[in-house]
């Protein structure tokens, strides 16, 4: 979102940005009082301009973190380290026992990324429907390495009890209603008002209906 705001502002002003505070708070400000119709225009085609850059992100999941994940070249990489080229007598033992510790999954650093990108395919869905294919293999993905790794590579001393997965419920939920109010308004900056008010309330209420019955 701050990357949409900061080209609606550089393409608004018309001149080169030359600091923050010089160029793009100072538009972002002004923008609405004197350009109430042309920040929606800017909206609308600034979230699809912006399409590629989220599909890299998408891509660089894809490739990097799930193959990282399933390979663990990081964590073989530190006991080769650890094993050939330090010596493990000058290691404490406490600590060789530290590395053979199974690793455990730490909900709070994977599921950023998963939410992230389901984000992305949600507010993309209808306008690249690229992003949705790529997202839709990393699913696909993520859901095979990690379960190999649940199974295979992770070990959770606890149970969290389902708490996380409250709060994970909501977040998905609240990137559902972003995604309807940002077609909506790439809708009316399409001038398809009829299309975008139908869009808004009827999966609107779906969804709102929905997230109640959960």
């Amino acid at each position: 979102m701050i990357i949409l705001l900061t080209g609606i502002a550089t393409r608004s002003g018309g001149t080169e940005s030359t600091g923050v505070t010089d160029s793009i708070i100072p538009q972002l400000v002004s923008l609405p009082a004197t350009h109430p119709t042309k920040i929606l225009d800017e909206f609308s085609s600034g979230t699809v301009g912006q399409s590629i850059y989220c599909l890299n992100i998408v891509l660089i999941s894809l490739g990097q973190s799930l193959m990282l994940q399933l390979s663990q070249v990081v964590s073989i990489g530190f006991l080769i380290i650890v094993y050939y080229l330090v010596s493990i007598d000058k290691v404490s033992e406490r600590y060789l026992e530290r590395l053979k510790e199974p690793k455990r999954f730490i909900f709070g650093r994977y599921c950023p990324e998963f939410t992230s990108i389901f984000m992305i395919a949600m507010l993309y869905a209808v306008t690249v429907p690229l992003i949705m294919l790529a997202a839709s293999i990393y699913f696909f993905l993520a859901t095979k390495v990690y379960t190999h790794q649940a199974c295979f590579v992770f070990f959770q001393p606890f149970e969290g009890g389902g708490k996380l997965m409250r709060l994970v419920n909501r977040t998905l939920f609240f990137i559902l209603y972003t995604s309807i109010l940002v077609f909506t308004v790439i809708l009316y900056g399409k001038d398809a008002k009829r299309q975008a008010s139908s869009f808004l309330i009827i999966v609107g209420i779906m969804t709102l209906s929905k997230h109640r019955s959960m």
